[in-house]
């Protein structure tokens, strides 16, 4: 047992765990949160929609992510190190601007509110994007599948807390008191970055004092891209991701609907699929990051795909069954225990890509194929709602399930055991240039 505990006492597990807590507080706070501060303030649905285009930098922080591998910060960069001077910069400005966000007044200047979310956008995925590197390069040998398992969790409920948590302190004080409570919280996340040691680069990359020019940006993020797709496989890779993504992406989506036609409460489903659902989310993340500790990538790849079948086919009792709040406490509890399984697979999935020194474009690349697959699949997944019976539609997404595991059948060397995800350098074998901003 204390053999099982001792990675979980690694300050570089603790400090990737209090980091996935921060990087998932701003998102909520740009979209349902947000949201509700809308509605609460009188703005029109047209215009709440149109507010969607503020967290389009989620979708694409790749496109700056080479930026951020190559460009060393002056000053602060030689003090805390590259990756830890990124986050401790990023999120100080993070920080300011949440409070300026919680300042601004949407009933009587509706663009400068969303001027100021879309910079927590960019910032919160530009954060996002130094948080995965670091948490790709700082994580090796047994210390990998604890911390994956840890840092998803983490994440998970800093959107708890920035979703229920800031309507809670809204409801009781006020919008702009919220905001800056959740702005507070970068300083936990600066703490836990000064824990945790700056992962050493592969590379010696070469320094050079010359400024920004567009054709140095392309070269960047050409380069990047290139030893990307040197991986190879890639219809595999786009067709497994997709077919992986059915049973977590279909379950989360259609569930608030499934629930309400069965009869069921708010009140209900607050307390069974949130609360309830957290909690065992969080014990299946934890046993996810201990299987991926003790076993290959592959194997608990298919127990995943297996027990997002086994939940999909509980949903399918519930449909049968109707309105029974014990066996609610059945489905819902095995559905997030393999969410929470299945998020801690997907990323070491998506770690295998990842190569010094372009981790952080890497891993913002292959997790934009995931975000696509998801506004896909919900899409997907509301049209199939809308011509099928509960049943039918979630045996028919138990079905899928089983069959994405012949995918990991199929050239199986393409997912390599979890004890042999390293960070290996850039197959191109070109030096990198590393852009030194002129101070």
């Amino acid at each position: 047992m204390d053999n099982l505990l001792k990675p979980l006492r690694d300050t570089r597990v603790l400090a990737v765990g209090i980091l996935g807590l921060i990087s998932g507080l701003p998102f909520m706070l740009t979209l349902s949160t947000l949201t509700f501060w809308l509605f609460e303030a009188g703005i029109s649905k047209m215009h709440i929609g149109l507010f969607f285009i503020v967290t389009l930098p989620y979708s694409f922080k790749f496109l700056w992510a080479p930026l951020i591998d190559a460009f060393h910060l002056p000053y602060i960069g030689q003090l805390f190190g590259h990756r830890r001077s990124w986050l401790i910069f990023v999120q100080t400005l993070l920080m300011i601007a949440l409070i300026c966000l919680g300042h601004t007044s949407p009933e009587k200047n509706l663009l400068e509110t969303a001027a100021w979310a879309f910079i927590v956008a960019f910032l919160s995925a530009t954060q996002d994007i130094i948080y995965e590197a670091y948490r790709t390069e700082i994580l090796k040998g047994p210390l990998f599948g604890y911390g994956i398992g840890i840092s998803v969790q983490g994440y998970r409920l800093g959107l708890w807390i920035s979703g229920a948590g800031a309507l809670y302190l809204a409801d009781i004080f006020s919008w702009k008191v919220s905001y800056t409570f959740m702005a507070c919280g970068m300083v936990l996340g600066i703490v836990a970055t000064l824990m945790s040691p700056d992962p050493k680069r592969t590379l010696a990359p070469h320094q050079t004092s010359a400024p920004l020019k567009p054709a140095l940006s392309w070269a960047l993020w050409s380069q990047s891209f290139r030893s990307f797709i040197l991986r190879g496989n890639w219809i595999h890779v786009i067709v497994f991701i997709l077919a992986y993504k059915v049973g977590d992406t279909v379950l989360n989506v259609m569930t608030p609907c499934f629930l309400r036609e069965l009869g069921f409460s708010k009140m209900q489903i607050a307390h069974v699929a949130k609360s309830f659902g957290l909690g065992t989310m969080i014990c299946g993340g934890l046993v996810g990051g201990v299987l991926l500790s003790r076993f290959s990538l592959q194997r608990v790849l298919i127990w995943s795909c297996l027990l997002q079948s086994v939940s999909s086919f509980l949903f399918v009792a519930q449909a049968l069954i109707g309105k029974n709040l014990w066996f609610l406490f059945l489905s819902m509890g095995v559905e997030n225990f393999t969410c929470g399984i299945s998020q801690a697979a997907l990323i070491a999935y998506f770690t295998i890509f990842c190569k010094q020194p372009h981790t952080g474009m890497h891993y913002a690349l292959i997790s934009s194929l995931g975000a696509l697959s998801r506004v896909v699949l919900s899409i997907i997944a509301g049209f199939s709602a809308d011509h099928l019976s509960w049943p039918v539609f979630y045996s028919m997404t138990g079905a899928f399930c089983l069959a994405t595991i012949a995918l990991l059948y199929w050239r199986p060397q393409h997912i390599m055991p979890i004890r042999q995800v390293h960070i290996t350098q850039d197959p191109l074998k070109r030096p990198p240039i590393l852009i030194q901003s002129i101070g």
